[in-house]
């Protein structure tokens, strides 16, 4: 018998357990704390002399070229519904489900859920390591990096401050996607928690180091961090080659994924 699509059933339910999860905020939280970890000694410079030369948006974008912050930040993205199939299998949730629908949408949901909740995670980050910031830094300094990365300045005046760390959070935020669907593969093959996490973070840096040497039109790093990868000046045009470089980024392990899922199919695992 035929079954009905119910994709965006699917979609409330997925969203519903990853969003509205408990977890979700304490993710966003931990990250934000992360961050100004990472840079706290500014923010004592700044309070000690209250020279107001530097930017939180602009300590952001040093992070997102320079630190190595980024892996820890995977770690905890991937905990944002990595391992929603393993969830499933483990509680037998998944044989009521397939019952129902479709592997193929059941597999969708799961995938575009996570990539919703990766990339609001990041945004959300983002966004509130500038607010927290504000009373200690401006969002954008007198000085700082904007004499060095013209491109960053053009963005500023292209989108606004807060509205800039929501574009730069949107390309990072596609990055993570693409790192933890390859946990969501190895969950799909290995049904434990530990394994996503575990397998997000080992794809982090073997993406990282395949593409550490290629041009800068084509680097990871750089498309992730907002740096100006194009040899054309405006905003908008490097803007969005960046994000159709990620997103084909993020179709490779979904459509692993997808193959998995044929291969398993028969084992009665999605």
């Amino acid at each position: 018998m035929k079954k009905k699509s119910h994709l965006l059933k699917l979609l409330k339910m997925d969203l519903h357990r990853c969003i509205g999860a408990k977890r979700f905020p304490v993710i966003i939280a931990l990250i934000v704390v992360l961050l100004i970890a990472n840079v706290w000694e500014s923010v004592m410079i700044e309070l000690q002399y209250k020279m107001r030369m530097m930017g939180s948006l602009e300590k952001l974008m040093e992070l997102l070229i320079f630190d190595r912050f980024k892996a820890a930040v995977i770690v905890l993205l991937s905990a944002v519904y990595t391992f929603g199939l393993c969830d499933d299998r483990n509680s037998s949730y998944d044989r009521l489900i397939l019952f129902r629908c479709r592997p193929g949408e059941y597999l969708l949901s799961k995938l575009i859920s996570n990539a919703i909740g990766v990339v609001s995670a990041v945004c959300i980050s983002f966004v509130l390591f500038s607010i927290v910031l504000l009373p200690i830094m401006p969002l954008v300094g007198g000085d700082g990096m904007t004499q060095y990365f013209g491109y960053f300045a053009c963005a500023m005046n292209f989108a606004g401050p807060l509205a800039y760390s929501i574009l730069v959070g949107l390309l990072f935020g596609l990055f993570a996607v693409s790192v933890t669907s390859f946990g969501i593969l190895a969950v799909s093959i290995f049904p434990n928690r530990y394994v996503g996490i575990a397998a997000s973070f080992v794809a982090f840096y073997v993406i990282y180091a395949f593409t550490g040497s290629f041009p800068f039109s084509v680097n990871v790093w750089y498309l992730s961090s907002g740096v100006q990868v194009l040899n054309v000046n405006g905003f908008a045009v490097n803007y969005f080659y960046a994000i159709g470089i990620m997103l084909l980024f993020c179709m490779v392990p979904w459509c692993l994924c997808f193959w998995a899922m044929k291969r398993r199919r028969h084992e009665g695992w999605i």
